[in-house]
C-alpha cells in the first residue's frame, strides 16, 4: 500500500461488489498504468477514500451495505471536487434512470456495463485531466 501512495501513477479506487468484475477492473487499470485500490462495497470504499484520498473513484451503483448513490453523496461531502465515475448494468428498462440520477448527484461520468475497456480508459483520462488540468496524466 505504501508503494502505491509513493508512486507518481494516479490512484484509482474501484468500488465493485462483484469479485470477478472488481478483479478484471483492477488488472485492466494496472496494466494500463494506474495504481488501484479495491473495495467490495460502498461502506468499505468510503472508508478507503477517507484514508487514502485516491485521484479518482470508479463505483458501481447497485451494491449491498452502501449503494453508489450514497457513495457519491458521501465522498462529495468530504471533497466536492472528487473525480467520480459511476457504472451500472442497468442501462435499459425501468432502472436505466440510475445512471442519469447519479450524474445529477455529481458523478463526472457514467458508464454502462459490460464495460468497454477502451471507453473506460478514455473516460478515466478525460476525467482526471478535467479535474486536474495542471497535470498531464493522459496515458
Amino acid at each position: 500500500m505504501n508503494d502505491i501512495l509513493r508512486s507518481n501513477k494516479p490512484i484509482i479506487l474501484i468500488i465493485e461488489d462483484d469479485e470477478q468484475h472488481r478483479g478484471f477492473l483492477c488488472e485492466l487499470l494496472q496494466v494500463t498504468g494506474f495504481n488501484t485500490i479495491a473495495a467490495k462495497d460502498g461502506k468499505e470504499g468510503v472508508m478507503l477514500y477517507k484514508h487514502l484520498k485516491p485521484d479518482l473513484v470508479l463505483t458501481d451503483i447497485i451494491m449491498p451495505e452502501m449503494d453508489g448513490f450514497e457513495v457519491v453523496q458521501t465522498i462529495l461531502s468530504y471533497n466536492k471536487e472528487a473525480p467520480l465515475i459511476a457504472m451500472s448494468g442497468y442501462s435499459k428498462g425501468p432502472k436505466s434512470s440510475y445512471l442519469n440520477m447519479i450524474s445529477m448527484l455529481g458523478a463526472d461520468a457514467i458508464l454502462n456495463k459490460p464495460i468497454n475497456s477502451h471507453k473506460l480508459i478514455d473516460t478515466i483520462n478525460k476525467t482526471l485531466k478535467k479535474c486536474k488540468p495542471d497535470n498531464n496524466m493522459a496515458l
